[in-house]
């Protein structure tokens, strides 16, 4: 992938990217383009968290655990 803004990252790489999937270099490559790119800023506020950080994240009535004593 090219870090010019005209080159955008494919959706799935920057949900690789959320996820923290990709290689040092691509995720470097990713870093830099959406610095200048607002077009995959939006998109990458779209992507769900994955489901782990979503139940790490979530408010304590949704956990369950966190009831017991």
């Amino acid at each position: 992938m090219n870090a010019q803004t005209a080159d955008h990252p494919t959706t799935a790489q920057l949900t690789e990217f959320v996820l923290g999937r990709l290689t040092t270099e691509d995720s470097d490559q990713v870093a830099r383009h959406i610095e200048a790119c607002d077009s995959c800023c939006g998109i990458l506020q779209k992507i769900p968290d994955d489901r782990m950080v979503q139940l790490a994240t979530a408010p304590e009535r949704f956990h369950p655990l966190a009831s017991r004593p």
